[in-house]
């Protein structure tokens, strides 16, 4: 939008010998796209967001408002949210233009993706210069999913247009694609079991329950809901799995991991012996 800041009527100033239509005007009818809407100046937000509104745009030296009509896609790579916080974009414009969000995950997340878009950036570059095609190798599949990718799609088709035009050969290795060990993507932890995921869960509403009543099991019991009373994954008793926190005074845990628990006093059963009969 910046590179069209004059859209004019013939006449409206020195050398407008002719009309010049406008992004809308071009697209009306049809759809515009606005591509990095994250870095526009404030200024022409506003001018952005009265067109939106409106849905009218006036040339310089024009004395009518035109209608439009158009499907509006707009695309960033920048933080709205935090560019709201910051004040370089108006609120107004954002929710306008945030109908309907979709977020594109970055490459470093796509996991085997990466493999089927560098196969199609090696192919097209080997096509484009004349190579003979190539083939990825098992390591260099396991080196490309195992990259950051800090300039995403961009970075990959770099590096594959690299290796199609400096690589004779026809099989395509992990050190033959040269890519930085520093930008190696962090390996993220392993995902829990749906048994630890739980046992979390409950551990969690089991602390809960004994801080409202202060450590006290017995009050705990009678107020903590049925379903933290019967654990589907620890069929034990209430005071029993309470014993299995790390309570204060346990050792290695604050006060503020867990609650002080107070357990009831252990029931001493004796049987009465019968006295033997004379």
């Amino acid at each position: 939008m910046r590179r069209h800041p004059r859209v004019h009527e013939k006449g409206a100033f020195t050398d407008a010998r002719q009309a010049k239509a406008g992004l809308f005007q071009a697209a009306h009818g049809g759809t515009l796209f606005l591509d990095e809407v994250g870095l526009l100046p404030v200024a022409l937000q506003g001018k952005l967001l009265k067109a939106v509104e409106e849905r009218t745009v006036r040339r310089l030296g024009g004395t009518r408002n035109e209608p439009i009509d158009v499907w509006m896609i707009s695309a960033t790579s920048e933080d709205l949210r935090a560019a709201l916080r910051g004040g370089r974009m108006r609120e107004d414009l954002y929710h306008r233009l945030a109908v309907v969000s979709l977020r594109l995950p970055p490459l470093r997340e796509r996991g085997e993706d990466v493999v089927v878009l560098a196969e199609h950036f090696l192919a097209r570059a080997c096509a484009e210069y004349g190579r003979p095609p190539k083939t990825l190798a098992p390591d260099a599949r396991a080196a490309l999913c195992q990259q950051a990718w800090p300039g995403n799609v961009r970075e990959l088709s770099n590096v594959m247009e690299r290796v199609a035009l400096l690589t004779d050969g026809a099989r395509v290795t992990a050190a033959v694609l040269g890519l930085s060990e520093t930008a190696a993507a962090v390996t993220p932890e392993e995902s829990p079991s749906l048994k630890d995921a739980v046992s979390r869960l409950e551990r969690a509403r089991l602390v809960e329950a004994l801080e409202r009543a202060e450590g006290n099991l017995s009050r705990a019991r009678r107020r903590a809901p049925a379903s933290v009373l019967r654990s589907p994954s620890h069929p034990r008793p209430l005071w029993r799995r309470c014993r299995l926190l790390p309570c204060a005074g346990s050792g290695g845990t604050s006060r503020s991991s867990a609650p002080a628990c107070r357990f009831p006093r252990a029931r001493s059963r004796h049987r009465k012996r019968a006295a033997p009969s004379k």
